[in-house]
């Protein structure tokens, strides 16, 4: 007796794993499991969401992301309004020349929806008084490149080297290289690597 109801318990815990029960409170979005279906231990069975606890992933280029760190700051535009975050992680792996940035919101969007599409920027510091360009084709942030330079009232443009400090996405610091006034080429200019100057028509 005591070895059969030792077997109906167990078999009263198996039927009661059967119950999958999601860990966070939410909506069912997506299920990729039928009734009935046998599936593999880890497999995923469903994907619930939580519209009022919403979070952001954005995407930034493996070069820029080695100035992306933990709590900074985060501004995030979903479309309506501006929202405030904080950098809560960053994938170490890259994939496509980017790597995601997980932003904690610290405000939720009033009509927010998973999926949605955001602009973010990340606030990696602040330069007061720097001199900086719009950022040229192919130019990474704390780096050194060859650009022309176009000197005020001039017609032609000279290669000349640049070192380049932080970037955000359309503008660039200036280290070196550079003088209040002068223009740069911002286009792509890698047809002309082997030339030492270009004429301006």
């Amino acid at each position: 007796m005591r070895q059969l109801k030792a077997l109906a318990d167990l078999k009263q815990q198996e039927l009661a794993q059967l119950t999958v029960r999601a860990p966070v409170a939410g909506q069912v979005e997506q299920l990729d499991a039928e009734t009935g279906q046998e599936v593999a231990q880890g497999k995923n069975l469903a994907r619930v969401t939580n519209p009022a606890a919403l979070m952001a992933q954005v995407q930034v280029s493996q070069y820029d992301a080695a100035s992306v760190r933990p709590d900074q700051v985060v501004a995030i535009d979903p479309r309506s309004a501006d929202l405030p975050g904080r950098v809560l992680r960053v994938d170490p792996k890259v994939k496509d020349g980017l790597v995601t940035v997980d932003v904690r919101l610290l405000r939720q969007p009033p009509d927010g929806r998973v999926d949605q599409s955001v602009d973010a920027a990340i606030r990696i510091a602040e330069l007061p008084d720097a001199l900086s360009v719009p950022r040229p084709a192919n130019v990474h942030a704390n780096s050194t490149a060859a650009v022309f330079v176009l000197a005020p009232g001039a017609s032609r443009a000279l290669r000349q080297s640049v070192r380049f400090g932080l970037g955000s996405v359309d503008r660039i610091q200036v280290r070196s290289g550079l003088a209040l006034g002068e223009q740069l080429i911002l286009s792509d200019t890698s047809a002309y690597a082997g030339d030492h100057a270009i004429e301006l028509h």
